[in-house]
């Protein structure tokens, strides 16, 4: 039987195996990514929440935020696994930032650069500088490319 198919459609059959399995395979890879990223999310955010807390309860006792977290006077918990470094917090004007750098191990991007980031004033910028942006309930996440 084999031998009336011209090799032609024998390799491109075994072509389209490869391709088939090659991008279950990646598929799998995304998949498994994007759950490990919303769980990475999630414990950044549960862990930014005393953070936040205290950040809203000195500005409104001063009113002003603080000039960096040290200023609270109190241990906060690390952002999680997800994180490449620590907390970073920029005050500006009124309103702060709370983020993190995202690990490579979070992010299909491989350039890395990736942030997720919790505005006070609740304003975030998609486009330009701040790359692509996704919103995550309080929260933005960017995508530098």
């Amino acid at each position: 039987m084999l031998r009336d198919v011209p090799k032609f459609w024998i390799a491109v059959l075994a072509l389209l195996g490869i391709a088939c399995t090659t991008y279950s395979v990646v598929g799998i890879y995304y998949i498994r990514l994007e759950q490990r990223r919303q769980a990475g999310m999630q414990e950044v955010m549960a862990s930014a929440q005393p953070i936040i807390t205290a950040l809203r309860t000195y500005q409104k006792r001063y009113g002003k935020p603080p000039e960096n977290l040290q200023a609270l006077q109190q241990p906060f918990p690390q952002p999680g696994t997800m994180a490449k470094n620590g907390w970073e917090y920029s005050p500006r004007d009124m309103e702060w930032t709370l983020a993190i750098s995202v690990s490579a191990d979070y992010t299909q991007n491989w350039s890395g650069g990736d942030i997720f980031r919790y505005c006070s004033d609740g304003k975030y910028f998609a486009g330009g500088d701040d790359g692509e942006l996704e919103r995550i309930g309080e929260w933005g996440y960017s995508t530098y490319f």
